[in-house]
């Protein structure tokens, strides 16, 4: 992966390999969800990725291909996401070659941009096109830091969820925002260099099959 490479101890990145892993990494993120915000998070995206640092879990992510699947976010769409991307960009978007991530939660906040760029890194290498997620200002932050061009698609209204939007706890009061973009610009833009961490990337096992309800 280019542009991924400088001092600092280095920092495994990979897809879950077994069960107990996959269990960690839900644990991680149901944990910092309910510290950060109070919530109660039991479902989760049939991909887990974690950043490991001395065997030592920093951040970990959920990712689901909309070409398997409806997407969570898309609770807070009128419209199904390729087409909701397709109006913003003003071109065509293939449900195929798209991906939600989801889940995110990092130790500290450093640890967010390496995950993206890595997370972008193992998207790209997948084929996959389009990238679209539900994110607070934290978030899209991240994304700014690495100049990455993300669009403004809904604003995530909890009432689309029902009586599940009481298990987030505060998260709505941040105002989080379904966001989109063009994954493969993102990558191109990001190749030339950027954050300065060392992440080695492991080849991932077989995916658990797993049938999991909600990013």
């Amino acid at each position: 992966m280019s542009g991924l490479s400088a001092p600092a101890a280095n920092i495994i990145w990979r897809e879950s390999r077994d069960g107990q892993e996959r269990a960690t990494l839900e644990h991680f993120i149901a944990d910092t969800y309910r510290q950060q915000h109070g919530a109660s998070i039991a479902h989760f995206a049939p991909r887990l990725y974690g950043l490991w640092e001395q065997d030592q879990l920093q951040a970990a992510v959920g990712v689901r291909r909309a070409d398997a699947s409806p997407l969570f976010l898309e609770h807070y769409l009128e419209t199904p996401i390729e087409q909701a991307l397709s109006d913003v960009l003003e071109t065509q978007v293939d449900r195929m070659a798209l991906a939600e991530i989801g889940n995110l939660a990092a130790r500290r906040p450093g640890m967010t941009v390496p995950l993206i760029r890595a997370l972008i890194a193992s998207l790209v290498a997948e084929e996959c096109r389009w990238l679209a997620f539900t994110a607070t200002a934290t978030v899209r932050n991240g994304f700014r830091r690495l100049g990455l061009d993300v669009h403004r698609l809904a604003a995530a209204d909890p009432t689309r969820l029902g009586t599940a939007q009481g298990d987030w706890g505060n998260y709505y009061l941040h105002r989080p925002w379904v966001m989109g973009g063009d994954l493969l610009a993102a990558w191109h833009r990001l190749a030339p260099g950027g954050d300065r961490t060392i992440i080695n990337t492991v080849p991932a096992a077989a995916p658990l099959q797993k049938d999991i309800d909600h990013a």
